[in-house]
């Protein structure tokens, strides 16, 4: 197969338009993140999906379904429990919590390869500290051990159905009480605290993930750029010290967040520069369309072939 594309965009609605369809085609086009408002039931998912490859045989069809307030699919899907409901029954009973979340990432996972989407965005490896309202119930537990305990099964049964495993968000997105998608969070702790507690479990699961998603986020005992576009956290910490052999996977470029590297054909070039393989910009079709053009210009080879051994991860119905 030909080297994939290091863009995954969106679309407005549940069937492709001519646009869409001319984007799907672009050779820095990887494919693309569903979200609720391109679903209606299975079986319109279906059949977009099956458009969607008709045109790229290997598109990634990304999609955001961690359960409780991000769930994009829901009719005809079954409900999961938020993040935070699995660390609460792990502290009540540890083998019950066990079981039902083996079920649980069965399901999740069972529901979307039928579906047809390849790439589930989880698990989330932040801590719950109690400050980050939009991560508050998408967090597993406050402790890094049972972070790690948890997400060990969740990436173990999506391995057994033939998904990747995504960690986010990169070094950790639960000390700051700013949103990234409305504003800049800025994390002033200093190191010792981020390694000790935030950065444990990227660290302890860095061998067994396939993917990792790094935070919008200014970290300023470290770097005064954020996570998702410092060559700091992603080369040096990331890619040397942790040695994550794996794709990084950027939040999406559209986020208030990124908004202070420029325009999107510099947040682009600096994010891929950086460190970061295959970059999200959704909800802005003009930005979409710079930052593809923007990457045609940049050596995309090593991303790329990190890119293609996660296709090797996944699985094609």
């Amino acid at each position: 197969m030909n080297l994939p594309g290091c863009v995954l965009l969106d679309i407005a609605g549940i069937r492709l338009t001519s646009e869409d369809r001319e984007l799907l085609r672009h050779p820095v086009c990887a494919g693309l993140v569903l979200f609720s408002r391109n679903y209606s039931n299975p079986p319109q998912l279906r059949e977009l999906i099956r458009e969607i490859k008709t045109i790229n045989p290997h598109a990634i069809i990304a999609v955001d379904q961690e359960g409780g307030p991000v769930q994009r699919f829901r009719q005809g899907f079954t409900l999961l429990p938020a993040m935070s409901h699995w660390g609460k029954l792990y502290d009540q009973d540890r083998q019950s919590c066990y079981q039902q979340l083996t079920q649980a990432v069965f399901v999740l996972a069972d529901e979307l390869k039928q579906a047809g989407v390849n790439l589930n965005l989880i698990p989330v490896l932040d801590l719950n500290h109690g400050v980050s309202q939009v991560i508050g119930s998408r967090s597993l537990h406050q402790k890094p051990e049972v972070v790690i305990d948890l997400a060990s099964i969740i990436i173990q049964g999506l391995h057994l159905q033939g998904f990747a495993a995504v960690g986010k968000h990169f070094p950790g997105h639960g000390g700051v009480d700013v949103d990234s998608h409305t504003g800049l969070p800025i994390d002033s702790r200093e190191w010792s605290m981020l390694w000790y507690q935030d950065m444990t479990p990227f660290l302890s699961l860095s061998q067994q993930l396939d993917a990792i998603m790094p935070a919008h986020i200014i970290f300023s005992a470290v770097d005064h750029r954020p996570a998702s576009f410092s060559p700091v956290w992603l080369q040096e910490i990331l890619r040397k010290q942790f040695n994550f052999q794996g794709v990084i996977i950027s939040d999406d470029l559209s986020m208030a967040a990124a908004a202070s590297r420029g325009d999107y054909a510099q947040r682009a070039k600096e994010c891929f520069l950086a460190g970061c393989d295959l970059l999200l910009v959704c909800n802005n079709r003009c930005g979409a369309v710079a930052a593809l053009e923007a990457l045609s210009t940049c050596d995309l080879q090593a991303a790329s072939l990190r890119i293609a051994k996660l296709f090797n991860l996944v699985s094609y119905p």
